[in-house]
């Protein structure tokens, strides 16, 4: 720490070292700040996963959330997500008789065993692997007795003309890579596991042929706002219908522009 002027010394250079003097306090003060919110972004950064960390803003503002209201937050989270759980998944009864050789009294060996209630119940969730299949769809043909006329079965629903995969393999691909985030070369992986040898060039365009369905169907439903009305609210922002070269496109009040393919 530097040494303290004697108030009776007075020299050309005391002004000088009284503003360097005040310049090192403040740069203490922010080098201090500097090294609090490094702390917080290493641990932010390289902490343990398996905690559940607050944001980083949250550690720069410096929450002054304590400990007790963060882990009764977390207790009530685990509750709900609980409660949730067992009403929303779907349930199979699985039925466990006793064995033909303990059939018997432990007491007497007596062999004349009623049922006791309804059992012991006991919940396991457990996981059930999802499974890829080949479905051949054969349509019926029928051919009148005249001999001049022939009816077909309609065909399975596809997504697109002559495709051989379905449209629930199609929705997996596409929830898979942007609700999941997971890479198609790992998603290719996934479904060979499953035995269905696949390719990330299929799956890929696989994903294109749906993102142009998607557009033409998102076109159609701006030409529907086109045709109901000239605007639309979305959130808090009100967003009005333009027609431009590329096709219909949303504009907002404060000029952002979004094509009818990327809208939501």
């Amino acid at each position: 720490m530097p040494r303290e002027l004697p108030q009776d010394h007075f020299c050309p250079w005391r002004e000088e070292a009284e503003e360097l003097k005040a310049e090192v306090s403040r740069i203490g003060g922010e080098v201090d700040a500097l090294k609090g919110q490094l702390a917080a972004l290493q641990r932010h950064v390289f902490g343990r996963r398996a905690e559940k960390l607050p944001t980083v803003a949250a550690e720069l503002r410096g929450d002054a959330d304590s400990t007790a209201a963060r882990a009764e937050a977390a207790k009530q989270k685990r509750r709900e997500r609980a409660s949730r759980k067992a009403e929303e998944a779907p349930a199979l009864e699985i039925r466990h008789a006793v064995p033909t050789e303990e059939r018997h009294c432990p007491a007497c060996g007596g062999e004349d065993m009623k049922p006791l209630g309804k059992g012991r119940a006991s919940v396991l969730y457990e996981y059930v692997p999802a499974r890829f299949e080949k479905q051949v769809h054969v349509q019926e043909v029928l051919a009148c007795a005249c001999g001049r006329g022939v009816v077909t079965a309609p065909p399975p629903a596809r997504v697109v003309d002559r495709g051989e995969y379905g449209p629930g393999f199609i929705a997996h691909v596409v929830t898979s890579k942007c609700a999941d985030a997971m890479p198609l070369h790992r998603l290719a992986q996934r479904v060979e596991r499953s035995g269905v040898p696949m390719s990330r060039s299929t799956l890929t365009d696989l994903f294109h042929q749906v993102l142009a369905v998607i557009k033409e169907r998102g076109i159609l439903v701006i030409d529907a706002v086109i045709a109901e009305r000239g605007n639309r609210v979305i959130g808090e922002r009100r967003y009005r219908v333009e027609a431009t070269q590329d096709g219909p496109a949303l504009r907002s009040d404060c000029g952002a522009q979004s094509e009818a393919g990327g809208h939501r």
